[in-house]
């Protein structure tokens, strides 16, 4: 470790990292000639460093370089050690928007409320570059802007924290007057089992609102082996169509393999499915080929989305409960990491897990509560709170634009206390995310309990094809 970048307990340290163990050591000459070895980091599991590199850095008291090292997690990142107790550490920034696309003009609402400094009681500024040649600093981690020409944009976000140090930019893609293609696979078919040393042809299409047929020169594979807690690349990018590979031998684990499809559009909006082989073919024993939700399940479980029991089921015809849709919700979404204070009284028997997930759709107004306060953790859900927790959560994840409106008199036999969600319903409703929706707007189903198959096909069809978008 060069002399500066770290306190001097770190100068002439040395660094190295263990890919399978998940972790990063160091080594210490303690005499001349005698080296002793002690861990540094440990438990990275999916984030485990592939390689470690000195790069720039402007940091504390003049340094001009700082470690960095790579790894598969996110599909291929490259990522900086900071040291938290130094002088000062720059934040890191984080970008969302809603909506990504539409038409002219645009509105989009940016929230950067994710960026985080590693110093307590830093305040963060924020700079905004929206991509068309307008900027904002803001004190406040949110700020809306409208695009009036048509063209992809470019969304860019920096953090500057109280010291000056800025993070590096976190940048989203937004189409305005554009939407993205719309990908499919269709080979590997659904619930084809993953075999090491099969042989597998990728066949998929798009068709795009404004080109029509997406042509094969601007569809792109990729193919990633997930094992244990990390991945590993195993084909692609690679474009075109009709292209095969081979299913990796690897060694004993939990392993799946995930495809990936992403079109792209003649203005360079692009959009991605995916598709997970699982080794025997199944997640849960009582999932079988050819059962409703058989799908969405397997691919939420590749996911780590859903879990399932501890004796190897998963009960699709069970009714879901209010905290367990919740987790699976805040886990489809990527907000497990979040914190917030539960606003409900009724928490009962409820694990920490599963409580704290209702607590942060709570603080994103995804989970509203009864009217009289309460939230009911271990009460069944209805079809309607699942349509409408869902729609909350892509709304508010930027994935999905929220409905203008609804007359709640066309659903005469949905309770009061839902009636303001029916807006969203309409929305899920006429995009297609409901499995086997009605013709007709008066669905005398809306107040069934949800199985959690159900629910398993509602939330993989919401939010099928979306994986981190830059």
């Amino acid at each position: 470790m060069p002399s500066g970048v770290w306190p001097a307990a770190y100068n002439g340290v040395y660094l190295f990292a263990d890919y399978v163990c998940g972790k990063i050591f160091t080594l210490r000459e303690t005499a001349p000639g005698t080296w002793v070895r002690g861990e540094f980091v440990v438990g990275l599991g999916g984030s485990s460093a592939v390689a470690l590199a000195f790069g720039p850095w402007a940091g504390p008291g003049g340094a001009t370089q700082g470690p960095y090292y790579t790894t598969y997690a996110g599909g291929g990142e490259i990522r900086r050690i900071g040291y938290a107790n130094a002088v000062n550490n720059p934040p890191t920034a984080a970008l969302t928007a809603s909506p990504r696309f539409g038409g002219v003009p645009l509105r989009v609402d940016f929230d950067g409320s994710a960026s985080a400094d590693p110093d307590p009681g830093n305040p963060l500024t924020f700079e905004w570059d929206f991509g068309d040649g307008a900027t904002a600093t803001t004190a406040v981690p949110t700020v809306s802007h409208t695009y009036t020409t048509a063209a992809i944009r470019t969304a860019t976000l920096r953090v500057r924290d109280g010291g000056g140090l800025r993070s590096a930019p976190a940048t989203l893609t937004i189409g305005v007057g554009d939407v993205p293609p719309d990908p499919t696979i269709s080979s590997p078919a659904t619930g084809t089992p993953y075999t090491p040393g099969q042989t597998y042809l990728l066949v998929g299409g798009a068709t795009d609102p404004e080109d029509g047929i997406v042509p094969d020169t601007r569809l792109s594979w990729q193919v990633f082996l997930h094992h244990n807690e990390h991945t590993h690349p195993i084909l692609g990018p690679v474009s075109g169509n009709a292209i095969s590979f081979n299913g990796p031998v690897h060694d004993e684990g939990r392993n799946w393999l995930e495809i990936r499809l992403t079109a792209t559009d003649a203005q360079g909006l692009g959009a991605t499915t995916t598709r997970a082989l699982l080794l025997g073919g199944t997640a849960f024993a009582d999932v079988s080929p050819g059962d409703p939700g058989y799908e969405a399940i397997n691919e939420l479980t590749a996911r780590g989305i859903i879990q399932g029991y501890g004796d190897g089921t998963f009960g699709p015809a069970d009714i879901s409960l209010g905290a367990q849709i919740a987790a699976l919700i805040v886990r489809a979404m990527g907000w497990g990491g979040e914190t917030a204070t539960n606003p409900f009284p009724d928490r009962g028997s409820v694990d920490d897990e599963l409580w704290g997930a209702v607590a942060i759709l709570a603080a994103r107004d995804v989970a509203l509560g009864y009217e009289d306060g309460t939230y009911d953790p271990t009460g069944d859900v209805l079809h309607i709170q699942v349509v409408s927790f869902i729609s909350r959560a892509m709304v508010e994840r930027g994935y999905w634009t929220a409905a203008t409106g609804d007359d709640p008199g066309i659903y005469p036999n949905v309770r009061i206390a839902e009636r303001d969600r029916l807006d969203l319903v309409t929305y899920v409703r006429n995009a297609g995310s409901v499995p086997d929706r009605p013709a007709a707007a008066n669905w005398d189903d809306w107040n069934t309990p949800a199985s959690r198959g159900w629910f398993a096909r509602v939330l993989w069809q919401a939010i099928d094809g979306r994986v981190e978008e830059g």
